[in-house]
């Protein structure tokens, strides 16, 4: 079972996506999901193909930002599994207090993409030599 994220149980429906090979779906405890591909593990992750394993980088990071503009949460590193859903809910109960506390420091934050656009470059001109002064006019 492939796990992108923790997030706290919506109150309203989220609009999950497609994810690497499946649509996505939450599974929930008490107050705390855990998105989820439920048909996807470790060994079904391209091992040396590296335009499929990009292809799924990518997903992954598709998968996290979708969810991430409906709600905070937590992402999970790309390739993270559990064996089966018994195992997470047992993760989950476990880690519950750490990932709450971690989930509320994070809420209302948000991620923002700045760009640089470089202007036309000028150079200066050179600064001029000042003209060499006689007797007392350098005090001017």
């Amino acid at each position: 079972m492939y796990v992108y994220a923790f997030l706290k149980t919506p109150r309203v429906p989220l609009n999950l996506p497609q994810g690497i090979e499946n649509p996505v779906d939450l599974v929930t405890t008490d107050d705390l999901c855990a998105l989820v591909e439920p048909n996807l593990g470790a060994e079904n992750l391209p091992q040396t193909d590296d335009e499929e394993l990009m292809r799924a980088v990518l997903a992954h990071d598709r998968v996290l930002c979708e969810v991430f503009e409906q709600t905070t949460l937590l992402p999970l590193r790309f390739g993270t599994c559990f064996h089966s859903e018994a195992r997470l809910l047992e993760h989950m109960a476990s880690e519950r207090d750490r990932y709450s506390r971690q989930l509320d420091q994070l809420q209302g934050r948000a991620e923002y993409l700045l760009r640089g656009v470089p202007r036309d470059y000028v150079r200066p001109e050179p600064p001029t030599e000042p003209e060499p002064s006689q007797g007392r006019a350098y005090f001017l």
